[in-house]
Formats: C-alpha cells, sequence, structure tokens
C-alpha cells in the first residue's frame, strides 16, 4: 500500500476514534482488500459507538437512525483507485454478511459523507459469537464489471 493510502486509512481510524469514542472491549474491525487495481477499506463498528450523537447530526439520522442493542454493526466502505489514491465516489455497493454455513442478509450500503469525504454504510445484525463472512460488491460506470471483495469478520 503506497504511503498516500496508509495516511488515509489513519485519517479514517484516527477520525472514527474522536468522533466514536470506543471501549476497551469494543468489536471493532477495518482493512483494506485490493482488486485489479481498486482498493476496498472497510470498518465494522458496534452500532453503540455512534450512539453519542445529538438528533439532527447526520451520523445519528444516517440509514434509518442508529440500531440498538449488542449485536447491531455498521459495516462502512470506502473506495479507492489504488494506483492513484483517488477516492471513487460514483458507485454503488451492495454487502451480504452472513454467519459461516448461512445465507446470510444483504443490504445496500448507502452513501454518506464522513469528514467531508464519500463513504458507504449500512447496519448489519451479528448475534453468534463467531465467524462471519463479508461480501461487498461495488459497481461503477467507470469499469466493465463489478469487483466483489471478501473478508471474514470475528464477532466477540
Amino acid at each position: 500500500m503506497n504511503a498516500l493510502l496508509r495516511g488515509v486509512v489513519s485519517t479514517l481510524c484516527a477520525l472514527a476514534w474522536l468522533v466514536w469514542p470506543v471501549p476497551a472491549s469494543a468489536d471493532v474491525h477495518s482493512d483494506y482488500l485490493t482488486q485489479d487495481g481498486i482498493a476496498l477499506y472497510y470498518a465494522i463498528i458496534p452500532a453503540g459507538m455512534i450512539t453519542g450523537h445529538p438528533r439532527g447530526h447526520p451520523e445519528a439520522e444516517m440509514h434509518g437512525g442508529v440500531r440498538q442493542g449488542k449485536h447491531a454493526h455498521h459495516l462502512m466502505v470506502a473506495v479507492f483507485n489504488a494506483e492513484t489514491s483517488e477516492r471513487i465516489s460514483d458507485v454503488e455497493t451492495v454487502a451480504t454478511v452472513s454467519e459461516v454455513g448461512f445465507p446470510g442478509e444483504t443490504k445496500v450500503l448507502e452513501p454518506m459523507e464522513i469528514a467531508g469525504a464519500m463513504t458507504y454504510g449500512a447496519y448489519f445484525e451479528v448475534p453468534a459469537a463467531t465467524v462471519y463472512k463479508v461480501a461487498v460488491t461495488v459497481k461503477s460506470p467507470r469499469w466493465r464489471s463489478a469487483r466483489i471483495f471478501k473478508f471474514e469478520f470475528r464477532h466477540q
């Protein structure tokens, strides 16, 4: 990963820590994947980390309002050109989160602006303390075909 992309990841993580105070036991997972010149940065955080925003604040209202409960999590992704570090904002994103061996839940990741940058996200329920498989499909008019990024998330 080039220095600029490392800087973007560091900045996003720092902003998340500042905006959403994280308890020591928080179930936070973030990383990045690259495929065919596209970089997908992702983070999965407990939805409860977002509850501190006042009513009317964009993060308090996104995706129909913050989900309650210890199993609600917020998946966020950002898409970049891996070569130039240019943010790609004209994408459609869909994610499926599934417990191993089960069909899971599929949702459109809604566009949202965080710290002036386009990001995409949705809430998912992850009730079991186990490994979840996540598949994020990203489409852009710039590409001939969609990119599918897959990773695992271990819910504690």
